[in-house]
């Protein structure tokens, strides 16, 4: 009977040594996975930081150039406005055909608007201004509807504004018009020219294209990091 219960004593307590070390060994597994589960979000969260990080160095130095840029800009603006003469020889605060700052010449020679009759009547009034000239038509499409998405743009470039005209004039007219055209602050890229008529009345028709750039944004954006 007493070994019996030796027996029995001794079952117990390897059952409860058994107990133990299962415990033991779930508690260690339970342990381990939340250490690797842990380590492997503080190593995803440390990877995001850094890489949060890194944006914000880059934001902050492409700050601190285009900060400089701008002083750099400024001062290169001033100086290109605040002069004795413009670059075409008038003066900066008149009001004759060569007259206006640097920037407003800037702009009158590549609008950054699209305005098909403004460009019209100033081509009307450098014809009319040509001794001798009959002006005979004016050709071209108003694009105003369409062109109306492409007046800012981040990256612009100039928008080409296909036109044509014809005049009649004795043949050393039709010379100084073409000379004048050539002068003109705007840009106008003759694509075809047709001359009809003799020395006397000469009929010049013309096909070109003068442009217009896009305002450009200043757009401020932000950025998800991932």
């Amino acid at each position: 009977m007493a070994k019996a219960l030796r027996i029995n004593t001794k079952r117990l307590k390897l059952d409860q040594i058994n107990t133990i070390i299962v415990v033991t060994i779930s508690v260690a597994a339970v342990v381990a996975v939340f250490t690797i589960v842990a380590s492997k979000m503080l190593i995803s969260q440390y990877a995001y930081q850094k890489r949060v990080i890194s944006a914000e160095n880059t934001a902050l130095t492409q700050f601190k150039d285009d900060a400089q840029a701008t002083t750099y800009l400024k001062s290169a603006y001033e100086s290109f406005i605040n002069t004795n003469t413009n670059v075409l020889g008038g003066s900066p605060n008149g009001t004759g055909v060569n007259d206006g700052t640097n920037a407003q010449i800037v702009l009158d020679a590549l609008p950054s608007k699209y305005d098909y009759p403004a460009l019209l009547s100033s081509l009307e009034q450098l014809l009319e201004n040509n001794p001798n000239t009959t002006v005979g038509s004016f050709g071209g499409t108003d694009e105003q509807l369409t062109q109306q998405s492409d007046q800012t743009s981040i990256n612009p470039v100039p928008v080409a504004m296909p036109f044509s005209f014809s005049v009649t004039a004795p043949y050393a007219d039709i010379q100084t018009l073409i000379n004048t055209l050539q002068l003109c602050i705007r840009p106008i890229n003759i694509q075809s020219i047709n001359f009809n008529g003799n020395d006397n009345a000469l009929t010049m028709s013309i096909s070109a294209n003068t442009y217009y750039q896009p305002e450009k944004i200043f757009n401020i954006s932000s950025e998800i990091i991932k």
